[in-house]
């Protein structure tokens, strides 16, 4: 047996436990709080004043200037949108900056959970999310909108919908990994890169199941 392939995991069908799932709210829950408590909401005078801000409101129509970014290099839609979206429900820079990072920062929690557990088992996607959620940098960052805290997520759920296509033996995930990388595209340039690492994995498997291939 090939030392390369993909473990056990979880049949499709398998439900958590209510223990787990009692512990994998518990941690969603310490992921949420610790975010929230070290967030820092303040817009004015901070770097995410003059990068993002003035630009999410001018693309909701809520500042003074127009939107003629279409063809900056630099437009990070993966952001501006959801921070747009934060100040249009909110209407406050206090509760739109971390309510816009919030949702891809305990996602990205959720999403290691599950790979944990499509890879291995429960414990050790309960144990993955637990350091997910706790990680500083994760911490620090996942009540600020900024580039990376959308490109992790986004990247994270291409390589689990890449890992449930081999695993559920469905196609259509594959193309779904793509649509992910793409949106983690729009957040920052280097979310790309995760494309890379999975056209590797492609290969190995590709190998793996048809040796005989060049």
């Amino acid at each position: 047996k090939s030392a390369v392939s993909l473990p056990p995991s979880p049949s499709r069908t398998e439900c958590l436990s209510w223990k787990n799932k009692g512990l994998l709210v518990a941690v969603l829950l310490m992921a949420l709080a610790l975010r929230i408590g070290l967030s820092n909401p303040v817009a004015i005078g901070s770097d995410m004043a003059g990068d993002y801000y003035p630009p999410a409101l001018d693309l909701i129509e809520f500042g003074t200037g127009s939107w003629d970014q279409w063809t900056a290099w630099y437009l990070r839609l993966g952001v501006l949108i959801p921070l747009a979206l934060a100040h249009a429900v909110s209407g406050s820079a206090e509760i739109a900056i971390p309510a816009a990072a919030l949702p891809f920062s305990v996602a990205q929690v959720l999403i290691v959970f599950v790979i944990g557990r499509l890879l291995f088992n429960d414990s050790i996607g309960l144990l993955a999310a637990f350091f997910e959620a706790v990680y500083p940098v994760s911490v620090i960052f996942g009540s600020r909108p900024l580039p990376d805290t959308m490109m992790s997520c986004w990247v994270s759920a291409a390589f689990l919908a890449f890992i449930g296509g081999y695993k559920f033996s469905r196609s259509s995930l594959f193309c779904v990994a793509g649509v992910f990388l793409g949106l983690a595209y729009t957040a920052k340039l280097t979310g790309v890169f995760g494309g890379i690492v999975l056209l590797g994995f492609y290969f190995i498997r590709r190998r793996q199941l048809s040796p005989n291939i060049p």
